[in-house]
């Protein structure tokens, strides 16, 4: 069920949040989460009850491994790493069955704007999330786990489809806490402000943005295009997508919030970034400390691997987690020779004592860098992604497709969007709550900068968020198809 669609929007959502509220009295806050679990299953089922089944066989082989795990003591470290070797390699097996069944049914096609989903939906998401809890009992990060505490650690719909990948310890902290049993009016405010704007971003900005961008890549599949359609198409596809996923994380945080519950950041300012590393620090930063913590430190600390051994398994099969297809892995290959080179160059750099580029320049540098290496991930095969490539250097006669003065301003609004106005975590800064997931050096440069306009709890931000949750309702409400999230099919 989509975030941005009437059935979710017109209800699901209000017909949940009023029963949420009406649970009243004692053990509010286990009957609340007992009735969250129910109505995210019902969220889940939507998409095929078969996916239902495949989810629930995931769920019981891994809460099983979990409680083993906790049983075990420290004196039956081989039965342990027993357990976690089998519980990683069903989970593992059961993602690549079912990307080996995309592979064979569709062929070595990447990127597809199709609606059809092949992939059981967030079985992706659901995988890693799960691996993550299972470690987190081998390491002992975990003391105790009951089924209806993990069960809606698996299923609450906010971070369901599209993450952010949730550690359990945070969410079994905040029921500790009695986070559901006392919701904050404060926070329910904000939260429906937060989700107004991912609404309205997903609804409105992504919608023009997708239109001409899939217009010309389709053309691409098919024959060679002008330098304006290929330069006008990496920058905007790059827009689209941070839009799409920034959206997705915000509608997330904003509905935990509305029902009392924090997940994590997702995303701080990618675009701000001054080099590839710093990019995947702010990008999708649930799925970076994932890929850091469950496979980047074991191969450095476990294994004693180099760093630079390290940070390339790490690098390929974060691409490979998109897909098996030429495009991801050769993707995913140019993003790690580029992270390798970083690494070198940084500890060269540091030796020699040379000054790094002064930031617009790096941060100039680095965008266009994402653009480029983009096409890759955006062409649905290589043949796309050739005429993509030989369009940015084709200064012949053709007519760029997109020579229109409502196509082309999108680029530009897009960009003062990204670059002078505020995003979310600017805009809510003093108010929102989430949880972050990396360390304080890992945020480094500063994570938050001020900006220029905030959020306020009073009469006239009340207003401002009422008209963007409306004109979001209306935009979704005369879309003969809301277009799915990106990420929903990975």
């Amino acid at each position: 069920m989509n975030f941005a669609s009437t059935p979710f929007l017109f209800l699901f959502l209000p017909l949940t949040l009023v029963i949420f509220f009406a649970i009243r009295g004692p053990r509010a806050g286990e009957r609340r989460m007992a009735f969250l679990t129910m109505a995210s299953a019902v969220f889940y089922g939507a998409s095929g009850w078969s996916n239902l089944l495949v989810l629930g066989a995931s769920i019981t082989v891994n809460f099983c491994a979990g409680k083993a795990l906790l049983n075990l003591s420290s004196e039956h470290s081989a039965r342990k790493k027993a357990v976690i070797s089998l519980a990683v390699i069903a989970n593992i097996a059961l993602l690549l069955s079912f990307k080996i069944h995309i592979l064979a049914a569709r062929g070595p096609v990447g990127f597809t704007v199709a609606q059809d989903v092949l992939l059981p939906l967030a079985l992706s998401f659901i995988t890693f999330q799960q691996i993550g809890f299972v470690a987190s009992c081998f390491r002992g990060t975990i003391k105790a786990v009951t089924l209806p505490r993990y069960l809606f650690f698996v299923l609450f719909f906010p971070q369901l489809v599209l993450g952010p990948i949730v550690r359990f310890e945070n969410v079994a902290q905040q029921l500790d806490d009695r986070a559901l049993d006392h919701v904050n009016p404060k926070w329910l405010a904000i939260g429906i402000a937060v989700f107004a704007l991912g609404l309205l971003k997903k609804a409105v900005l992504v919608f023009l943005l997708a239109i001409p961008t899939n217009h010309v890549f389709a053309v691409a599949e098919l024959q060679p295009i002008a330098m304006g359609d290929a330069w006008f198409a990496i920058l905007t596809f790059q827009f689209q997508l941070l839009f799409d996923f920034t959206a997705y994380a915000e509608m997330a945080i904003g509905l935990a919030m509305m029902m009392g519950m924090k997940v994590p950041l997702n995303f701080d300012r990618p675009f701000f970034a001054r080099n590839l590393a710093d990019f995947w620090r702010r990008w999708h930063i649930s799925f970076g400390e994932f890929m850091r913590g469950n496979v980047f430190l074991p191969l450095v600390k476990c294994l004693a691997w180099p760093i630079p051994a390290a940070l390339a398994v790490s690098g390929v099969l974060a691409g490979l987690w998109h897909g098996l297809t030429p495009t991801f892995i050769i993707w995913a290959v140019a993003q790690t020779a580029i992270l390798l080179y970083l690494h070198w160059r940084k500890d060269r750099g540091r030796r020699a004592g040379r000054k790094p580029l002064p930031v617009p320049l790096a941060i100039a540098a680095t965008f266009l860098v994402t653009c480029l290496i983009g096409v890759l991930f955006r062409s649905p095969t290589l043949a796309t992604a050739a005429n993509i490539y030989s369009g940015l250097i084709n200064a012949g006669t053709e007519i760029p497709v997109t020579l229109r003065w409502y196509w082309l301003g999108l680029p530009v609004l897009a960009a003062c969007f990204v670059w002078i106005g505020p995003d979310a975590g600017q805009l809510f800064r003093r108010h929102w709550k989430f949880t972050e997931l990396r360390t304080r050096a890992e945020q480094q440069p500063a994570h938050w900068s001020e900006g220029f306009l905030h959020f306020k709890p009073n009469a006239a931000w009340g207003a401002v968020t009422g008209l963007a949750l409306i004109l979001g309702l209306l935009a979704v409400a005369v879309q003969d198809k809301t277009e799915r999230f990106i990420y929903v099919q990975f």
